[in-house]
């Protein structure tokens, strides 16, 4: 899932400047597109940047302060196996 489409989110907001402009403003409304948890919904609806490095900042701070079960509540058991054992 989700890591995956924030990626591609702020890789987009790099290259595209009207997509970028969107996500700064409406980061909701920038992210509908994409399939996101509950969770990095909730946080990009939190998120107030000025410009992309401070969003990129926010935002990688916000997944990973909350603990593991709650961050990849989206995803598969393998998934969240996956994940325990990477940051282990």
């Amino acid at each position: 899932m989700s890591r995956e489409a924030i990626e591609q989110m702020v890789g987009r907001a790099i290259v595209d400047r009207e997509f970028r402009t969107l996500l700064l403003a409406c980061p909701l409304q920038a992210a509908e597109s994409y399939e996101l948890t509950e969770f990095e919904r909730r946080l990009l609806g939190q998120i107030g940047a000025n410009g992309l490095d401070e969003f990129a900042r926010q935002l990688e701070y916000g997944l990973s302060v909350l603990p593991l079960p709650e961050r990849y509540s989206g995803q598969s058991e393998h998934a969240r196996r996956f994940a325990r054992r990477a940051t282990a």
